[in-house]
């Protein structure tokens, strides 16, 4: 499975001056013709801290008590030991959506196991 780093704006299209994006996986970095827009949290749940890793886990896997969307769970070093559970309805901060448009040829790079993207 890949992981993915995130997005990234990036300089407009010489050729098209259309918007372009750009997406980091792994060793491989793609910039494609797009925009992205901010997603808005809808749930106003308070990430959980757990101090076991297991708990944290039991407790993403039930819905969120306040909306009922999925929960997740990652390690929180910087808040002490243990984990914390966010409602993906809550992310802090905002998510962000890649919306693809039409563009020219040349709007889309790719660079493939480039040094400086290795993890």
């Amino acid at each position: 499975m890949r992981k993915f780093f995130g997005y990234k704006e990036e300089t407009p299209c010489e050729k098209c001056d259309g918007p372009r994006v750009g997406i980091d996986c792994d060793d491989d970095y793609y910039v494609v013709a797009g925009r992205l827009e901010v997603l808005l949290p809808t749930c106003d749940a308070k990430p959980i801290p757990y101090t076991y890793g297991n708990e944290a886990y039991m407790a993403a896997l039930k819905p969120c008590p306040k909306c009922g969307g999925k929960r997740f769970f990652d390690f929180a070093p910087k808040y002490g030991s243990g984990s914390l559970v966010f409602c993906v309805n809550a992310e802090t901060p905002p998510g962000r959506k890649l919306v693809r448009l039409p563009g020219c040829p040349h709007c889309r790079v790719e660079a493939h196991n480039y040094f400086g993207l290795s993890d």
